[in-house]
């Protein structure tokens, strides 16, 4: 999720990149025009004067006449100098900023390319690990109703079957099969300090991992492991529960042999 966020947060910042780019590139545009326009501007009004001078100058004799037309035209290929500099200047710079536009651009579709194939391989681990939880599962045969005795590791006895479960305790159970939310409202309402049967801990976790509380389930999960700790049936919980929770790392360590640790 972090790097899917950080993907969308790169991508919008390139289009913004791009957009202010195209934005530069119009306004250099919109200055070579002016550039242009205020040039013609000038000449026309260099000839004008020019000209105006020529026509006064004809009076007063060729010699000034030949004067101001070298003037003027030595103003003339100043202010021409002067034009095509600036304008040589803009294209240089559209040039740079096109230039720029397309390494973002660039820069863009190889960072699409390298998400695109994050996720495809993100799908193919993901495949794998449910392919080998479903190995594990079947590998167990474990049952898959609450009142069936968890299998353990060991091959003994649970020790759940032995364990007498106070009335309150069986009336919440009883309700996780009918109500999973007042079950839930019920488990959550007893003291902290008291010591829960491990069948309302393995029917609670149960409901907390149905709504994607996976947090609340590893815990219960790890409480019964802690108390037995070749409970298969926790184990296999506890992993899949790792699984959903994204700790792909930690559900592979689990599967090839049980360890301990709390939630991150």
């Amino acid at each position: 999720m972090e790097e899917r966020e950080a993907h969308a947060a790169t991508k919008e910042q390139s289009q913004r990149e791009i957009a202010e780019l195209k934005r530069k590139v119009e306004l250099l545009t919109q200055a070579i025009e002016a550039e242009r326009k205020v040039a013609a501007e000038r000449e026309a009004a260099l000839r004008a004067e020019m000209e105006q001078k020529l026509a006064e100058m004809e009076k007063a004799g060729d010699a000034r006449v030949a004067k101001a037309e070298a003037a003027a035209a030595k103003r003339e290929a100043a202010l021409k100098a002067e034009h095509e500099a600036a304008v040589v200047g803009l294209r240089e710079e559209i040039a740079a900023a096109v230039a720029a536009l397309t390494a973002a651009k660039e820069d863009l579709a190889g960072r699409e390319a390298a998400y695109d194939k994050l996720v495809v391989d993100s799908g193919d681990v993901e495949k794998t690990l449910r392919e080998r939880i479903r190995d594990l599962e079947q590998a167990f045969a474990l049952p898959t109703s609450l009142d069936a005795a968890s299998p353990r590791e060991d091959g003994s006895g649970d020790p759940e079957l032995d364990e007498k479960v106070d009335e309150l305790y069986q009336s919440i159970i009883d309700t996780s099969r009918k109500n999973k939310a007042l079950a839930i409202k019920q488990f959550e309402s007893l003291p902290e300090e008291s010591v829960k049967p491990a069948p309302l801990l393995k029917a609670i976790a149960n409901l907390y991992r149905e709504k994607r509380e996976y947090a609340a389930a590893y815990n219960l999960y790890e409480e019964i492991l802690e108390r037995d700790p070749g409970n298969l049936y926790a184990e296999r919980k506890l992993v899949m529960t790792l699984f959903d929770m994204g700790r792909y790392d930690e559900a592979l360590e689990r599967l090839a042999g049980p360890q301990s640790g709390g939630p991150q």
